[in-house]
């Protein structure tokens, strides 16, 4: 497995914000091969962030964290943040592991008092699927993650062990034109090597035109189809937003859009494909 740019390994003992003098809260471990640390080692110095950039709110405790790869991982998109929450109304003892392939590559055991929460800002940048492992309550539990630009941010939510990614949605528009505005020159969909990528798309258009009773999919105006609507989501919703930023667009939300058209010409995103220009859309995109 590639650990990034730059790989290594860490172990270290602290201890957040919260400490009780006097009070052991450190959790059990019945595995004898695990790396832990000796409570005798552990500093009762109160400390807001990791020395690989976790932060801790007050009532969260670090007692042993791994981190096998270089952060934020990946360079695939802006990075996205991990967090770690307690949403429950009591204390929650749990380790918290992050896998690709089968190989840890993050983990972290701690004490979170309820509505807590320990995060990292810029944490996973690689598109990819990761397991998540969390130990609670003497119980193991398994998430499924997918990650990339059309996916929310990595969280975990405790104690009820659920959460991990979801993807992102957005409704999407596609209809054909004849004419461009002056300051638009839409590029070739062969140039960008996005040809299938259009291709599938406008195949909604084409299914429209030729059946414009799907109410659900074709909109029309006087009886002639107007544009080819539907829905994307996660790895879908990647797909459409790269088209969006790799061809030219017109009236974009820096022109003060959302409007759907613009001095008499579409709003969106304009393509030559097959001899024909489409425009492409993008809105109400939400995580």
């Amino acid at each position: 497995m590639n650990l990034g740019r730059r790989s290594f390994v860490a172990t270290v003992a602290v201890v957040m914000s919260g400490c009780i003098d006097g009070e052991n809260d450190t959790p059990a471990n019945d595995n004898e091969e695990t790396n832990g640390t000796d409570t005798e080692n552990q500093t009762d110095e109160s400390l807001n962030e990791s020395e690989y950039g976790g932060l801790a709110e007050e009532g969260t405790r670090i007692f042993e964290e791994e981190v096998n790869v270089e952060l934020p991982y990946g360079d695939d998109y802006s990075p996205q943040e991990l967090l770690i929450y307690n949403s429950g109304e009591k204390k929650v003892d749990a380790t918290v592991r992050i896998l690709e392939d089968g190989e840890v590559i993050y983990s972290v055991t701690l004490v979170q008092e309820e509505g807590r929460g320990y995060r990292y800002p810029e944490f996973m940048a690689k598109t990819g699927e990761f397991e998540v492992e969390v130990e609670l309550d003497e119980e193991a539990h398994e998430l499924e993650c997918k990650t990339g630009p059309g996916f929310s941010n990595m969280a975990v939510e405790l104690p009820e062990v659920k959460g991990c990614t979801s993807p992102k949605h957005a409704n999407i528009t596609i209809r054909r034109v004849t004419e461009t505005p002056d300051e638009v020159d839409p590029v070739s969909s062969e140039e960008p090597s996005e040809y299938d990528t259009v291709e599938y798309y406008v195949e909604w258009y084409r299914d429209c035109k030729d059946n414009p009773e799907e109410k659900d999919l074709c909109a029309t105006e006087n009886g002639e189809l107007d544009f080819a609507r539907g829905g994307v989501s996660g790895r879908s919703y990647e797909e459409f937003e790269r088209i969006i930023e790799k061809f030219p667009s017109y009236g974009s939300e820096e022109d003060g859009y959302p409007t759907t058209e613009k001095d008499g010409y579409p709003a969106g995103t304009y393509i030559r494909h097959d001899g024909e220009i489409y425009v492409f859309r993008m809105l109400f995109a939400r995580a």
